[in-house]
């Protein structure tokens, strides 16, 4: 079964939307857009896949996202730096990645 899903950002300590990013992106973050695959409980497919090797790409204290999701992100106040396109392992062509910099409050 495949089902659209919704990304939020969710402060689990704080109100403060910059606070709680800095508190969620303590490792490395990667976050893709596309069609999930549910069953059994387990989400699966390429886009938890990609969304893997994006974290790969990302520093300490860094989210880092694809195109997909810096196009459905218009509407929320974040910021994304261009980091141009990136060889990801298992990926066949360069994914252009994004730096969240800013969550504008």
């Amino acid at each position: 079964m495949t089902r659209p899903a919704r990304l939020e950002f969710a402060a689990p300590t704080s109100c403060n939307p910059l606070e709680a990013a800095r508190e969620l992106a303590t490792d490395p973050r990667g976050v893709h857009a596309g069609p999930l695959i549910l069953r059994d409980g387990d989400v699966f497919g390429h886009t938890v896949n990609l969304a893997s090797r994006v974290a790969g790409a990302a520093m300490a204290g860094q989210v880092v996202v694809t195109s997909e999701v810096v196009a459905a992100a218009s509407s929320v106040a974040v910021a994304f730096e261009a980091m141009g396109p990136t060889e990801l392992k298992g990926v066949v062509e360069p994914v252009e990645l994004h730096r969240v910099v800013r969550v504008n409050v």
